[in-house]
């Protein structure tokens, strides 16, 4: 009894492994750009950087591609992915979708910039570290479990540390210098909240099923510490107090294009994880968390847009910004059972053709005045 229950499950698990390939065209269209763009890196002499390009921006493109068919073909009801670890919807398809028309505008930002008419720089890195990070994007907004938003998160933020730190210059170290202390700070306090939550739960899945057979263990003021340090690295990405003072500094000390990118793309990656968290894992728990997370959007509306007001640099500006959308935001992830990934998706899109626009205008005076 216990053999033939064993091969069933086995051959459940396979077939469910084999099924959630499929399903990642998208991501192995970016990991064949990226291992193209580490073969170039290899040779003796360095790529001309159109042909990294190239290459960057073809497997962007095939990647959007590939989540047009993908969203054609997924069942309305979603699909779970390598055991419950992923699940895939068309409201995950369409945000990918955003992540990589972003990606594609980025390397045309980039190669626009005044920083890109010069030969001292290895560009193929630059278009490398992007892939990467639209890789842990992918990965992360259809993440359900501890473990997969962890290593997702770690892809984003490691490479980001990097990506802020080019083109090396002193400004562009001090920003990621302060990026990477915040990050590995939240990276930490996330840490302690997921060990909390597996505690009290005894699972990584963190779906309806585990919150609903818990329900009476998670019902605790502990529940609320732990979920709200989990989201510690959510709110650090989306520049939403508490974690927003890296913001302003890190905005005006990276380049551009890389400022861009991270205030439309990565941001847009945290309220999608946020919202899946809010209004699907821990919905029946949400009449205890609503109104701490309520008073977190009103002060980071408050803060960032008062802030802004005293600035003299326009980065530093957009910077905060920034932290006042993250508050208009988190008022749509809190709209409970009303809320529905349209609502999400269309002030994402909004605010990211608002942020790419201001962006690119920066991009375009830089180039021809230099400053």
């Amino acid at each position: 009894m216990f053999s033939k229950y064993l091969v069933e499950n086995l051959s459940y698990q396979l077939n469910n492994l084999f099924n959630s390939f499929t399903y990642l065209g998208g991501e192995y269209c970016l990991l064949i750009g990226i291992f193209f763009l580490i073969l170039i890196e290899l040779r003796p002499k360095s790529a001309p950087k159109n042909i990294a390009l190239a290459i960057a921006v073809m497997s962007i493109c095939a990647s959007i591609f590939w989540l047009f068919i993908s969203f054609r073909n997924i069942s309305p009801k979603g699909q779970y992915l390598f055991g419950e670890m992923l699940f895939l919807n068309s409201f995950n398809i369409k945000i990918k979708i955003l992540f990589g028309f972003i990606g594609f505008l980025t390397f045309i930002f980039l190669a626009c910039s005044s920083i890109y008419k010069q030969k001292k720089f290895p560009f193929s890195e630059w278009f490398l570290f992007i892939l990467t990070i639209e890789l842990g994007l992918y990965i992360l907004v259809a993440s359900q479990n501890l473990l997969a938003i962890y290593i997702s998160l770690e892809i984003i933020s490691l490479v980001s540390y990097i990506l802020v730190a080019l083109p090396f210059k002193k400004e562009n170290a001090e920003a990621s210098i302060k990026y990477l202390l915040f990050g590995a700070f939240t990276t930490g306090i996330t840490l302690y909240g997921m060990s909390l939550l597996y505690g009290l739960t005894g699972s990584l899945d963190m779906n309806l099923t585990v919150i609903n057979i818990n329900f009476n263990a998670v019902k605790t003021p502990l529940w609320l510490i732990a979920f709200f340090l989990t989201c510690g690295s959510l709110f650090f990405k989306i520049s939403s107090l508490p974690f927003h003072f890296w913001t302003p500094d890190v905005y005006q000390g990276a380049p551009s294009w890389v400022t861009s990118f991270m205030s439309t793309a990565v941001k847009t990656a945290g309220f999608a994880a946020l919202f899946r968290l809010f209004n699907y894992s821990f919905l029946p728990l949400s009449g205890t968390w609503f109104v701490i997370f309520s008073i977190l959007a009103a002060i980071s509306i408050t803060v960032g847009t008062f802030s802004a007001v005293f600035q003299t640099s326009l980065k530093r500006i957009l910077a905060f910004s920034s932290i006042a959308h993250a508050g208009y935001m988190l008022i749509i992830l809190l709209n409970g059972e009303n809320t529905t990934g349209a609502g999400l998706l269309f002030y994402t899109l909004a605010y990211s053709i608002a942020s790419l626009v201001a962006f690119a205008t920066i991009v375009a005076v830089e180039g021809s005045t230099g400053n």
